[in-house]
């Protein structure tokens, strides 16, 4: 029994010796790679407002995938918007998906969602960035229906900011002066060490996901321009067709509406 306990408590002083030789890098987990497929991939991109919270709505239905990868490129934006989102992907967690949030760029509302229970697991690639500042309204109106707008308003910050400083583990008072001049994370590796993210992850695009994504059209006269953007989060730009507009569905339309 006795040599059993030099040789555990040997063992033990060898370990730690050699985390102390070795650099620490060495134990660190590789970072995961995963393909994304329009069957696995859940993509923010841009502004977070009720187009965004529609599409989100539109693609969960096609997300067939036990893991589903929520990519995130978006500077912000509407947090009724965002929190509507949230209630989407939590609900989806609910359904049996595992969420996996990947931040590429997070701002604003964008970092909100991040921070959120819709993100159970939180990813960052290499060159993410990340940043939250202190929220910014405009309101207008009868002096006394304002005053109760911002009572609302302020209830309503400070739930979502205690949100994020519990997932940040940090003291409210601590993010709230880190968020007041801009908090800014410009690396994956400075949101793993802020615990604004889980863990890191390197991401292929498949040739299927690659052609799909949001579309907008535009009518121009006789023409129309219609941008796909991709729902990879590697192609930013959008591709350009120019289609012309058939008059005759126009036609047909304007006789059906005379009657």
């Amino acid at each position: 029994m006795r040599n059993r306990r030099v040789k555990a408590f040997i063992s033990t002083i060898l370990f730690l010796l050699a985390t102390l030789i070795i650099p620490s890098s060495s134990f660190a987990s590789t970072p995961r790679t995963a393909v994304l497929k329009p069957q696995n991939t859940l993509t923010l991109f841009g502004v977070v407002n009720e187009d965004m919270v529609e599409g989100v709505a539109r693609k969960i239905p096609t997300l067939s995938s036990d893991i589903i990868y929520v990519q995130i490129l978006s500077p912000g934006g509407s947090v009724i918007a965002g929190k509507r989102i949230i209630d989407q992907l939590v609900a989806l967690q609910g359904q049996g998906k595992k969420i996996v949030c990947v931040a590429h760029i997070a701002i604003s509302m964008a970092f909100v969602i991040l921070q959120s229970p819709a993100c159970p697991d939180r990813r960052v690639v290499s060159g993410a960035v990340l940043m939250q500042h202190q929220a910014s309204a405009g309101i207008e109106g009868p002096v006394l229906n304002l005053l109760s707008q911002v009572k609302a308003l302020v209830s309503e910050i400070e739930e979502i900011e205690q949100m994020q400083a519990n997932r940040l583990q940090m003291p409210l008072n601590t993010f709230r002066g880190l968020t007041v001049h801009d908090y800014w994370l410009n690396s994956g590796t400075a949101a793993l060490k802020a615990k604004a993210a889980d863990a890191s992850i390197s991401l292929l695009c498949s040739a299927e996901i690659i052609k799909q994504g949001k579309r907008d059209e535009l009518s121009l006269g006789r023409i129309k321009l219609v941008a796909t953007f991709s729902d990879c989060p590697y192609i930013v730009r959008p591709k350009i067709e120019v289609q012309p507009i058939d008059d005759r569905k126009k036609n047909v339309l304007d006789i059906r509406m005379s009657k």
